[in-house]
């Protein structure tokens, strides 16, 4: 049967489905044949190299124009048709190492790279379904979907309409004052520390991957995997220059939460300073980095110090993570919340003198008190009296502040902080559906309020660790000064996976495969004149069969290595079985 290109393939089943999207932002197009919104033609000019505007993913993604490109792959505009909305399609596509059928739509390894090719896919989709079980992280985009399809791997992400960082600072003249920098960042900087709590590393934190949204709020793209952001591997790196970190740069430097630490850094220098710091790997030959403070006074010197401190050459030398950056930034505040209050610049002989001059020109408490006929005795009353109640006042602050410090919240934070926060105002029942729970479980609001029951359960619609499910339906009222009795269910991920394509793969290859997926397998040897000793041959389900994990076991075939000595015949197979023979029956069972 003849085949039509893949491009005549799709536009034939959007215009059959009534889909008259707009391939460049996914508006609805207008009877002119341009787009209502961008007013772009149905014929957009695209890279052969990608997905065709129109290809459909999983029969329910809309794929549109590139708007991305990095060395581990494509990112798309899309439309999902079930939840009617946009999204963002990113294709494991590493460019240099591979090459896509133009008919079919698959992703075919170049000859030499199908090794590299498999593990680096392996690393893309294992990062992605990580990132899917965030949930609804503050400052992170949900990565909603993650599925295998055209021989590669595709992670869908919530569209957010944002801008990026870079073209934000430029609509602010090129900088930010501390007080907007801290308000801004100190999410970021907690979510990224959150991350590396969860074994994730960033390592492309810069102004071209935090996106500033409508609400002034940031959010964090750009998740790589570690072959992407580091120099001299396999793929060429997509390495962002002065912010990128040194160890980036080599062949063998150790990456970690140090790692982001400097990226971040080198994001807050840029804010502050509006200078682009300098490339990290050029300062290793001479080290030219002017502390951001001698470039705006108006930068706090702790800052500063922090910040130079965040990006120094040497991994030992710098600070190590995120919390320790936050300290050093928030030194001066005494906490994450509280208001840089500038320090009073007077110079101590001017002070002194101020009050030697209020001195003479006032008399003491007693003097004033004395003039007015007030016996000493009186006075002296007077004074025990204000002592007792100053002392009494010293203490109730003193045990007040204690017991908001056991809290988590000090003095100094009460003019950020809205009073009601301190006395607990949950009334209602919350939306639990959608949280992450263990966010739920470290609330001591909540725990204050509720009495939990858990239950977990598989659940094809929401990923694991979140809460799918709760037993009193939110904004039902509470009873003051009671616990209410809750049950919250939390989904297990699906209990169903996809069978990948592991024929050709190594056994190593396919063993790791199915233990990240959590598949129970079998190896079984055999013997073969076909494929190479090491590698499987045939598995007992195929590629894109359901597989319940709590069920199946999954069969690899391989092509054991067979000496001389081992042929038939010769003591090698016992009983003249020829395992090659195997029927389909009994490879099932």
């Amino acid at each position: 049967m003849l085949m039509l290109p893949s491009s005549e393939r799709m536009i034939t089943y959007m215009m059959n489905n009534g889909l008259d999207l707009c391939m460049r932002c996914m508006s609805r197009m207008g009877e002119n044949g341009r787009c209502t919104v961008c007013a772009s033609p149905k014929d957009i000019p695209y890279d052969s190299a990608h997905l065709v505007p129109g290809t459909l993913l999983k029969t329910r993604y809309v794929v549109g124009m590139a708007t991305f490109e990095d060395a581990e792959g494509v990112t798309y505009i899309g439309y999902d048709i079930n939840a009617k909305c946009k999204v963002t399609v990113k294709e494991y596509f590493p460019r240099e190492i591979c090459s896509r059928d133009e008919y079919t739509l698959e992703v075919m390894p170049k000859s030499g790279y199908e090794a590299a090719f498999k593990s680096l896919m392996l690393d893309f989709e294992e990062l992605n379904r990580k990132l899917m079980t965030l949930g609804n992280m503050e400052c992170m985009i949900p990565v909603i979907d993650t599925f295998r399809e055209n021989d590669t791997v595709y992670a869908i992400s919530r569209n957010v309409n944002a801008v990026i960082l870079e073209e934000a600072l430029a609509e602010n003249g090129g900088e930010m004052t501390w007080a907007q920098v801290k308000k801004l960042f100190l999410p970021v900087l907690e979510t990224l520390s959150a991350l590396h709590a969860k074994g994730i590393v960033h390592r492309g934190i810069s102004p071209r991957t935090l996106l500033v949204d409508a609400n002034g709020n940031i959010n964090i793209s750009g998740f790589c995997i570690a072959e992407a952001r580091s120099a001299q591997s396999e793929i060429d790196a997509s390495l962002y220059a002065g912010y990128s970190a040194p160890e980036q740069y080599q062949a063998d430097g150790l990456q970690g939460s140090w790692t982001d630490v400097y990226s971040v850094s080198a994001v807050l220098y840029r804010a502050l300073s509006g200078t682009r710091p300098p490339e990290s790997n050029e300062r290793k030959i001479k080290d030219n980095l002017i502390p951001v403070a001698e470039l705006n006074a108006a930068v706090p010197q702790n800052v500063s110090d922090a910040v130079f401190e965040g990006m120094l050459v040497y991994t030992k030398s710098r600070l190590q993570t995120i919390d320790q950056l936050i300290s050093g930034l928030l030194s001066a505040g005494g906490s994450h919340t509280a208001v840089f209050v500038a320090q009073d610049k007077t110079k101590p002989k001017q002070k002194e003198e101020k009050k030697q001059q209020t001195a003479k020109a006032e008399p003491n408490f007693i003097q004033k008190y004395a003039r007015r006929g007030m016996p000493y005795g009186g006075i002296a009353c007077l004074i025990t009296m204000v002592i007792l109640i100053v002392v009494g006042g010293m203490i109730l602050y003193a045990q007040y502040q204690r017991i908001e410090e056991e809290k988590g919240v000090t003095i100094s934070e009460l003019s950020d902080i809205d009073i009601d926060e301190l006395a607990g105002t949950i009334s209602k029942v919350p939306d639990f559906v959608g949280q992450y729970i263990e966010t739920v479980k470290s609330n001591s609001e909540y725990a204050d309020c509720f009495r939990f029951a858990f239950e977990y359960d598989y659940n094809d619609s929401f990923p694991e660790g979140i809460v799918y499910d709760q037993s009193i339906k939110k904004d039902t009222a509470l009873e003051k000064n009671k616990k209410l009795s809750i049950t919250l269910y939390v989904s297990q991920g699906s209990q169903y996976e996809e069978m990948p394509d592991l024929v050709g793969s190594t056994l190593d290859y396919a063993m790791k495969v199915l233990d990240d997926m959590g598949v129970y397998y079998k190896v079984m040897p055999i013997a073969s004149e076909e494929g190479e000793p090491g590698f499987v041959l045939r598995t007992n389900k195929g590629e894109g069969e359901k597989i319940d994990t709590n069920v199946d076991v999954i069969i690899l075939f391989v092509k054991e290595e067979v000496t001389e000595e081992e042929k038939p015949g010769k003591g090698g197979l016992s009983g003249g079985v020829k395992l090659e023979t195997t029927t389909d029956d009994e490879e099932q069972e």
